[in-house]
């Protein structure tokens, strides 16, 4: 879902979309970006995606996103990661 190729978060070998890279760092000037935690939809759902699962599930080492900047650390990471980064 990071990388869905729709045009939404990472797309087209952008690098990694600059407000995630900002927020991973907790630049919290991201509210110049389209994008950010009250209108990123994403974020929204792994947000109560993570708490459910973590609450819900019964496994352990679960990531639980409860931030914006966890949110963009995790997107970061996986593209990196996909990407050989």
């Amino acid at each position: 879902m990071v990388e869905s190729g729709t045009g939404e978060g990472f797309h087209n070998r952008d690098m990694g979309h600059g407000v995630y890279r900002a927020g991973a760092r907790g630049d919290t000037a991201t509210a110049s970006y389209a994008d950010d935690e009250t209108r990123n939809d994403l974020y929204k759902m792994m947000k109560e995606l993570s708490y459910y699962l973590c609450e819900h599930s019964g496994y352990e080492g679960l990531r639980r996103i409860q931030s914006w900047q966890e949110f963009c650390q995790f997107a970061v990471e996986s593209y990196d990661k996909r990407h050989g980064r």
